[in-house]
């Protein structure tokens, strides 16, 4: 856990520009208004291709996927949205679809990566909807999460450990609504409201449908938006981890979380003090009332 937060405080001091803080919707109950069959990633957005974005939700989309990025090129995300969605990367995908039909293969809209790299190797196209299988459930995303491990799996810090399939589908937090529920699923139904941090070593959440293993699904507390739900469960996870498997805080003792402001450390600071703890968090001085 030690080298995880060694890791977390890497991402945070490597970035020049501070992460991105959930945007709220300017209507009413979370909604933008936009067409209900899209995913809302990050401030709910709903992805209809870079040309149809505003400039200003252009910009704010940009910064969460690619915080160490902020120039936009052209009217699109720059690097991490630019070139032909139908390049030859995608050319096993048309040939599938040629083989069986177009009416046959379902697909989706999703954010991924043919190789590993920066922020440019983000591609925004077609990708085919999951299949469910025993045990699963099918989320439609209304929220995807962006945390380190993101970046750390595009640029391949990750590949001695999992070796992922390209292309691939990054995200591994969300917030949304079951379409379908697989053979075997006996908690949740079609039409409930869930959060999840699915494997890691799977397809995630920047896209709009993900499938998920019904152990990994909560359901989503009523009163937090999606958009604020997707930003739960793995930072929420990894302080849980840290405090209760590995240190095994009880009740009664001190404990000192660095960061305490952050994703991670604002989720460990809460923990901590439910469950007795003395707890002292640094944080910078302009969100030190956060973590009182």
């Amino acid at each position: 856990m030690s080298r995880a937060i060694k890791a977390i405080e890497h991402h945070i001091m490597s970035r020049t520009r501070p992460a991105v803080p959930p945007v709220r919707s300017q209507t009413r109950r979370g909604e933008l208004g936009l067409q209900p069959s899209a995913p809302r990633l990050i401030a709910e957005w709903q992805q209809r291709g870079p040309e149809t974005l505003s400039g200003y939700a252009l910009h704010k989309l940009r910064l969460a996927l690619a915080p160490s990025q902020s120039v936009i090129t052209g009217g699109r995300l720059g690097g991490a949205m630019r070139g032909n969605h139908r390049s030859s990367r995608h050319a096993h995908w048309q040939s599938d679809k040629n083989r069986v039909g177009a009416s046959e293969m379902e697909l989706m809209k999703a954010v991924l990566i043919h190789n590993y790299g920066g922020p440019e190797v983000l591609r925004y196209g077609d990708a085919p909807r999951p299949q469910l299988g025993n045990g699963e459930v099918l989320i439609r995303v209304h929220a995807a999460g962006v945390n380190p491990v993101d970046w750390k799996v595009r640029e391949g810090h990750l590949k001695q450990l999992v070796q992922y399939k390209f292309p691939l589908i990054l995200g591994w937090g969300l917030s949304g609504v079951i379409e379908e529920v697989g053979p075997g699923v006996s908690k949740f139904k079609k039409g409930d409201e869930v959060f999840s941090k699915p494997d890691t070593s799977r397809d995630g959440a920047y896209a709009e449908y993900v499938v998920v293993s019904e152990s990994e699904v909560a359901l989503k507390p009523k009163s937090l938006y999606h958009v604020y739900a997707a930003a739960v469960p793995l930072a929420g996870i990894t302080a849980w981890q840290a405090l209760f498997d590995v240190a095994q805080l009880k009740r009664g003792q001190r404990v000192l979380i660095h960061g305490g402001s952050g994703g991670v450390g604002h989720f460990a600071v809460q923990f901590a003090k439910w469950k007795g703890a003395h707890v002292i968090a640094t944080a910078s001085t302009k969100n030190q009332q956060l973590c009182k």
